[in-house]
């Protein structure tokens, strides 16, 4: 971290048409260090590579957390393992992480539902999605469930 006079030196210098590594060599930090400060981000923060997955979903759960912003995870499991029948929860996995991945979502309380391997990760995004919009349209708090005829 610069002190707030390395700051000011380093917005001065860049003004003036220095280099962000001339500026580096300087003040005596690494030039990705000015460039932050220039560009006015936090330094040694990365900047995410793609966008955030979970942002489309920030309405529901702001939603979700509105009634209670301190609920904790385990409240939430209780109101999975109160279902008449386990909810579903879909996965796609490479064969080694199949036996892991659905034993985990058991734990959780879920009945895993296999779609095959990760080349299906892309449709249980847009599964999601889909299901968020109904949520955020109306249908609220909500599990879902996919069994054979008679399972339910």
């Amino acid at each position: 971290m610069l002190t707030q006079g390395e700051d000011v030196e380093v917005q001065a210098l860049r003004k003036r048409g220095w280099s962000y590594v001339a500026i580096a060599r300087h003040i005596g930090c690494d030039w990705r260090t000015v460039k932050a400060y220039v560009e006015g981000r936090e330094p040694g923060v990365r900047r995410r590579s793609d966008p955030d997955p979970l942002e489309r979903f920030a309405p529901y759960l702001r939603a979700r957390f509105a009634d209670d912003p301190h609920v904790w995870g385990s409240a939430l499991f209780d109101e999975v393992t109160k279902q008449r029948v386990r909810p579903s929860n879909f996965f796609a996995a490479d064969d080694e992480a199949r036996e892991v991945t659905e034993q985990l979502i058991r734990d959780a309380g879920y009945e895993p539902l296999y779609v095959g391997g990760l080349e299906h990760a892309r449709a249980l995004e847009d599964h999601l999605a889909l299901w968020f919009a109904a949520v955020q349209a109306g249908l609220g708090q909500s599990f879902y469930r996919y069994a054979p005829p008679g399972e339910l």
